[in-house]
């Protein structure tokens, strides 16, 4: 190790794989911190609900923010946290999202791959998934494994080399497009909080043009991408990169199947599915 590293000289070093677990650990710590404060001021504030229910009923458009509160007190307490992560997720995708294009553009259009850019990224990435996998209760089977995959491939990227033409660099573009998809976690956390039949059907609408587009994009590079590097190396790395993200594939479909659905139920439709965030989440994607 470089002997600036001590005296934080070196921006090359100091970014080392130990360094990027160590700080998705601390982040973890904090959420989960978050997440125990967020149950305490729950019951705190849960006696103080009851006398309003009654005056949001009467007046629901006066005081939205308000309502939409009761509306999440009102819910089943396993599915609270489920709620809470897929908005908390979606907000994080959105604010991931500039970062990740001008990634995706570099690596395209430039063929730059900045290891330490996307390391960070990948690890950034992987928190609202590892959370969601440790705290949400009765997740699908699909997004366990989904969850499950996200984090093995955070430990794989904190290691790779994505200057070397690899098949990791199909998990960048994968990632990449996943994280566009935050509207996905959005509609997932609206379902339990009771919005209009119309905003449900646009939401339903929006996330699904957007979702199948990425992953028509996204699954027509990895096919290119993947196709030219086994017919170059032949590397057994890309049948074990298929394994691992056919699971996250199968999770993709079943939500693209579920969202197909709700549009055509006009919003309303309930899955079994989904009580995980997709990867979109990965999603909580």
């Amino acid at each position: 190790m470089c002997h600036c590293v001590s005296r934080g000289l070196c921006p090359h070093c100091i970014w080392t794989p130990r360094r990027l677990f160590g700080g998705w650990l601390r982040c973890l710590l904090v959420i989960l911190r978050v997440r125990l404060r967020h149950v305490a001021s729950f019951l705190l504030v849960r006696p103080l609900t009851a006398p309003l229910k009654s005056h949001c009923r009467s007046r629901p458009t006066k005081w939205p923010l308000l309502c939409a509160f009761l509306r999440y007190a009102a819910i089943p307490r396993e599915k609270k946290f489920y709620v809470l992560s897929n908005l908390v997720k979606a907000a994080v995708l959105l604010s991931y999202t500039p970062v990740a294009a001008r990634t995706l553009y570099l690596a395209m259009a430039r063929d730059q791959w900045r290891t330490t850019s996307i390391r960070n990224l990948g690890v950034l990435y992987a928190i609202p998934d590892t959370v969601s996998m440790l705290l949400v209760e009765r997740m699908a089977l699909t997004t366990k494994l989904h969850h499950i995959c996200v984090f093995i491939f955070m430990v794989v990227n904190l290691f790779n080399d994505y200057e070397k033409r690899n098949v990791w660099r199909a998990l960048v573009v994968y990632a990449v497009f996943s994280t566009f998809a935050y509207l996905v976690n959005l509609l997932l956390a609206s379902r339990f909080l009771s919005v209009s039949r119309r905003l449900s059907t646009l939401l339903s609408a929006a996330a699904l043009t957007i979702y199948s587009s990425c992953l028509g994009a996204n699954w027509a590079w990895q096919i290119k991408f993947l196709s030219s590097l086994w017919a170059e190396t032949h590397e057994m790395g890309i049948w074990i990169y298929l394994a691992f993200v056919s699971l996250v594939v199968w999770d993709d479909i079943v939500l693209v199947k579920w969202l197909f659905t709700n549009v055509k139920g006009g919003g309303q439709q309930r899955s079994k599915k989904k009580t995980g965030s997709s990867m979109a989440s990965k999603p909580d994607k």
